[in-house]
Parts: C-alpha cells; sequence; structure tokens
C-alpha cells in the first residue's frame, strides 16, 4: 500500500490535522467550507 492510499483510506475514516509544510502543501487544493458539506458522521 503506498504512502497516498494509506492517506486517503485515514481521510475516509477520521479526521485528520495537518500543520507545517502538510498544511501549506494542502492549500494549493483551494478547499472551500462546500468541500465538506454532508461529509459529517
Amino acid at each position: 500500500m503506498t504512502m497516498d492510499s494509506r492517506f486517503l483510506e485515514a481521510l475516509e475514516k477520521r479526521v485528520l490535522i495537518a500543520d507545517g509544510g502538510m498544511g501549506t502543501a494542502l492549500q494549493a487544493y483551494d478547499l472551500m467550507l462546500d468541500d465538506f458539506v454532508q461529509l459529517e458522521e
């Protein structure tokens, strides 16, 4: 299992907190609140 697939699998199961370089990398996706609507369990 690759690092990417493990990361995506973890995202499906729980909230992940990113800090530092990872948080900066995620900003490139320009995520908005609508990207997370109805994902709550």
